[in-house]
């Protein structure tokens, strides 16, 4: 997933991929911790708000050009 890209969250709400920072990715590090949110999310549901997710709580819909 990039900056662009069309997400579905587990709870099945779509947004549209702000940014990632992969030092805040637990999963990436092996931290195993799972308290980083290294995405995030653009939220139209929530009137645009950035929100912020865990790599294993979307799934990518669509890739931006």
């Amino acid at each position: 997933m990039k900056k662009g890209d069309l997400v579905r969250t587990v709870s099945g709400r779509l947004g549209i991929v702000k940014a990632y920072y992969p030092q805040y990715d637990s999963t990436r590090m092996n931290t195993g911790s799972g308290t980083s949110y290294p995405w995030y999310v653009y939220m139209p549901d929530k009137h645009w708000c950035v929100e912020y997710f865990q790599t294993d709580q979307l799934e990518l819909v669509s890739e931006s050009r």
